[in-house]
């Protein structure tokens, strides 16, 4: 299984391995669905964090991807709807147990 990434904040990270990753909370864009937005791609994940709609304390507490093997229930599982079909960026319409959670990047090798 391809594992899929969500990039978010070092601050937000405390609330998500106790809750999970929830449908846009908060919301960073302004277009945004309520979903957990996926990439395949670890560098398209992280650019998404880095030009994302959120506040100077979440930015200056710095970026983390996780990295999830998996979700929950592929019926939650669809193509983000902002994007190009072929951009393998995905909604997640559903709450995202921790436990789903394989790894926490702190930096990122090109």
């Amino acid at each position: 299984m391809m594992p899929f990434y969500h990039a978010t904040y070092a601050s937000r990270l405390p609330s998500i391995m106790r809750e999970g990753l929830k449908p846009n909370a908060p919301k960073h864009w302004s277009f945004s669905r309520e979903a957990v937005y996926l990439a395949e791609d670890i560098h398209v994940a992280f650019d998404f964090a880095d030009t994302s709609d959120c506040t100077e304390e979440d930015y200056n507490s710095g970026i983390v991807v996780l990295e999830l093997l998996g979700v929950p229930d592929n019926f939650y599982l669809e193509p983000d709807k902002n994007l190009p079909e072929d951009s393998e960026c995905y909604e997640y319409h559903g709450v995202i147990s921790p436990m789903y959670i394989s790894k926490i990047m702190t930096e990122l090798s090109v």
